[in-house]
């Protein structure tokens, strides 16, 4: 842990950032680059789904999209479907180049719905929300699998790599593990003493999670921890994996963003967005553009242009 600590004093001047976006008519909570990173979606409290051409810097595609504020996005591995989930209760699958729905809304929850994430190959949605449960459904809508395992509401949903696996984490300060195919519980890491805000998945089998503060890499077969990521000072709203894999990054409402270099469980850059909490992160497949929402009304959408991650 110590080195982790060392290099918060070792860190590189931060990555240049590109002129804010204009963003939603109020707060922005949710944003995602798409694997290429040449589009990026954002939601927020009017509830718009806007499409952006991240080089151009301006909108493609503007739709009312949900009755109320959007909470969650979610881009297809391949790029080609945008998944949200908000307020209404509703899952709303998008066509990411036309910004129009590929099918009805589904009802998803009986609550707001706090997170989506698509698998993989796109065949497999799964959503959570203030109900409580963890929903699964096909492409087509049609469910595939729901767990309650939570006591409370639960805040972040991840697929693992093979999509076998589905972790979720919530305000009972427990990360809950469901095995898709089996539709049952497979473990649980309980009591992690804070509320979990995020979880996601790294491409070797490690868990990630954000508990409060503090981030934790846990093997995901044993659920034995292999390390803290320290440094945060506030709460971790939000976690991104990108550049194939090798960057980790973490954001929350000490108004951080932190890069971590994966293989080295190592910081590697640290920005002050200076806005206030940052809500959301979002990484692009080969870890060139960073993109984050904060709680700045004039600057809600940014954006940065990173360097190749080290080997």
């Amino acid at each position: 842990m110590m080195n982790a600590v060392l290099l918060l004093f070792a860190v590189a001047a931060p990555p240049p950032e590109s002129p804010p976006l204009g963003g939603q008519d109020g707060v922005t909570y949710a944003v995602a680059l798409s694997p290429d990173g040449k589009t990026l979606v954002t939601g927020g409290k009017d509830g718009t789904l806007i499409l952006w051409d991240v080089a151009g810097r301006f909108e493609t595609k503007r739709v009312a999209a949900h009755e109320g504020p959007i909470l969650a996005l979610a881009f297809a591995a391949d790029g080609s479907a945008v998944v949200t989930g908000g307020a209404d209760k509703t899952v709303r699958l998008w066509d990411a180049k036309e910004a129009k729905e590929k099918q009805p809304a589904l009802q998803a929850h009986d609550d707001a719905v706090t997170a989506v994430a698509v698998n993989a190959d796109a065949s497999l949605i799964a959503s959570a929300g203030w109900d409580g449960k963890v929903k699964i459904c096909d492409s087509k809508g049609a469910a595939m699998g729901e767990h309650t395992l939570h006591k409370g509401p639960v805040f972040s949903v991840a697929f693992s790599p093979d999509g076998k696996v589905v972790a979720s984490g919530g305000r009972d300060r427990t990360v809950q593990l469901w095995d898709v195919a089996g539709k049952k519980k497979q473990a649980a890491v309980e009591e992690l003493g804070r509320t979990v805000f995020a979880v996601a998945f790294l491409p070797d089998n490690q868990l990630v999670t954000a508990a409060g503060d503090l981030v934790k890499v846990w093997d995901a077969k044993t659920l034995q921890p292999k390390a803290e990521l320290k440094g945060h000072l506030a709460a971790v709203r939000s976690l991104a994996v990108g550049g194939k894999g090798k960057t980790l990054a973490s954001a929350g409402e000490d108004g951080h963003v932190r890069l971590w270099d994966v293989g080295k469980l190592a910081l590697r850059d640290d920005i002050d967005a200076d806005a206030g909490i940052v809500t959301a992160v979002s990484l692009s497949d080969d870890g060139a553009t960073l993109a984050a929402a904060t709680a700045d009304r004039t600057r809600s959408v940014r954006t940065w242009k990173l360097p190749p991650a080290k080997e």
